[in-house]
């Protein structure tokens, strides 16, 4: 592995276990962050896909950058339901436990 990968990763973990990406604060810049990166690069993203896969750029548009932005939208609409605590769910064999 080169240093700059050894870096990034190091960089990265140390992060993530400082728990600064736990916040829904965090997570919603990261988000957004997403979306106007496509937004502000779909004609590149097109052109590369046009030219990598030999994909129509209206297909490229529709399929990958289309369905991204959605799920995109998807994940900052229901960002906090997501994040609320659940209980696990009690298999069978278990029910009778306390």
């Amino acid at each position: 592995m080169s240093k700059d990968i050894e870096k990034t990763i190091s960089d990265l973990r140390k992060t993530f276990y400082s728990g600064k990406t736990k916040t829904y604060d965090f997570r919603r810049a990261q988000l957004n962050g997403l979306l106007q990166f496509v937004t502000e690069n779909e004609r590149q993203i097109l052109d590369i896909l046009s030219k990598e896969n030999r994909k129509p750029k209206f297909e490229s548009c529709i399929s990958e950058i289309s369905h991204m932005k959605t799920e995109i939208n998807e994940a900052l609409t229901n960002l906090k339901s997501w994040m609320q605590p659940t209980k696990p769910r009690k298999h069978i064999s278990y029910i009778l436990d306390k």
